[in-house]
């Protein structure tokens, strides 16, 4: 079964990689006009940060899927361990950023978090299991 699991996440990821791309055009060429359709023209100076958010959730979602392979493989502890240290990382950057960036040390932090665990993970599923990311995904 782990050459199931890995072919499901290799057929799902370019999927939702595709899907985020083209939610995140319309909000990366049109930011303002996003947040005030979202919210008010109140929150047009949080485009700077909109658009570093935006970025942490795509991250967000491949680390997903790749931590989500990691559970589905009993993989478990690596799991818990590069959850933890990403999400400790993401809380030790936003103190540590927050006076020099403000607001964007938040989202800095947690895009940098969302990558790192993407990264550990793939690292992880690259050294035990032999997965690659899926070629399209690398473009």
């Amino acid at each position: 079964p782990v050459e199931t699991k890995v072919q499901s996440v290799d057929k799902f990821l370019p999927r939702l990689v595709l899907l985020y791309c083209l939610g995140a055009l319309p909000v990366l060429l049109f930011p303002e006009l996003t947040l005030r359709i979202l919210f008010s023209g109140r929150f047009i100076d949080a485009v700077g940060i909109l658009r570093i958010l935006l970025v942490w959730q795509c991250l967000f979602q491949v680390a997903s899927i790749y931590q989500q392979l990691l559970i589905g493989l009993d993989d478990v502890k690596v799991y818990c361990l590069i959850t933890s240290i990403g999400y400790a990382g993401a809380a030790a950057l936003c103190i540590w950023l927050i006076g020099s960036l403000g607001l964007n040390a938040i989202a800095t932090a947690f895009a940098l978090s969302a990558l790192f665990i993407a990264c550990s993970a793939a690292i992880r599923l690259r050294l035990k299991y032999k997965y690659v990311l899926p070629w399209s995904l690398s473009l």
